[in-house]
């Protein structure tokens, strides 16, 4: 299954980013990694991305990086911590999927 839903405002970020930054839609595997999260957070992750003053090579590995350092809080974990944290991240996106939580598909909009 290639949809992923996302919540409207993370949406519409996203492709603000898209467009002015010049970047390509993100794949599957970051959209995914978006929808895992609360919207609050996910909107937190983009506006950093979307404030960064430097230019970006790749979104994909941005957001990536971006949800590893400002969700996940590696630097401050422990192992464990960290392995806890990042199973419950893979099982919350793979439970949203499975229930239909999001309420939008955007995923061919761009």
């Amino acid at each position: 299954m290639d949809e992923v839903f996302l919540a409207r405002s993370v949406h519409n970020l996203l492709r603000q980013i898209c467009i002015e930054k010049n970047q390509p839609w993100p794949d599957i595997d970051v959209r995914r990694r978006l929808a895992s999260l609360s919207e609050d957070k996910a909107l937190e992750v983009l506006h950093n991305i979307y404030n960064n003053s430097r230019d970006i090579r790749t979104l994909n590995e941005f957001i990536k990086f971006m949800i590893w350092k400002y969700i996940l809080g590696f630097k401050s974990k422990s192992g464990r911590e960290r392995k806890c944290a990042q199973l419950r991240l893979q099982g919350n996106a793979q439970g949203r999927e499975a229930k239909g939580d999001r309420a939008y598909d955007f995923n061919k909009s761009l």
